[in-house]
């Protein structure tokens, strides 16, 4: 799964999917997003720890139409 998600964009009914499919589905996304945010998190503490702080990062699966309602809230302020 890694490096494919650039060249290919699709867009699935979590709705329709069985149990065992939208488990599947999680298990690939948690993998393949825990390496990234992984590197990214080593990354940043090689900036960090000269000074003695960490990054500790977290995510969520949310919808994308909250995700849009949130940056419309974010924009107004």
């Amino acid at each position: 799964m890694a490096g494919n998600h650039k060249r290919r964009k699709r867009k699935v009914d979590v709705s329709k999917m069985t149990p065992e499919q939208a488990d599947r589905l999680e298990k690939q996304l948690t993998q393949e997003i825990s390496r990234i945010m992984d590197s990214a998190n080593l990354e940043c503490n090689k900036l960090l720890n000269i000074f003695g702080i960490q990054t500790k990062i977290h995510y969520e699966f949310v919808p994308l139409s909250e995700k849009k309602e949130k940056i419309k809230k974010e924009a107004k302020l």
